[in-house]
């Protein structure tokens, strides 16, 4: 298991349903990320990762919910 050693959120369009959030998860799980959070209401994700923003940034993009802004948080 590793460890996580970044938190970030990142605020997207487009995030409308339950399958939405799900399918962010998923992307994101596939690049090591762990504790995604989705609010459907203001279209933020919350995740603790490890690696690059910008690969979570890209993934977000690639599913169709354009990253409007995104910032890394202390852990």
């Amino acid at each position: 298991m590793s460890t996580v050693d970044m938190k970030t959120e990142i605020k997207a369009s487009n995030i409308s349903c339950g399958g939405c959030v799900k399918s962010i998860q998923n992307a994101f799980e596939e690049l090591g990320a762990t504790n995604t959070g989705v609010n459907i209401a203001t279209n933020e994700i919350r995740v603790e990762h490890e690696g690059i923003t910008g690969e979570l940034v890209s993934a977000l993009n690639n599913l169709g919910y354009k990253a409007r802004s995104w910032q890394n948080l202390e852990n």
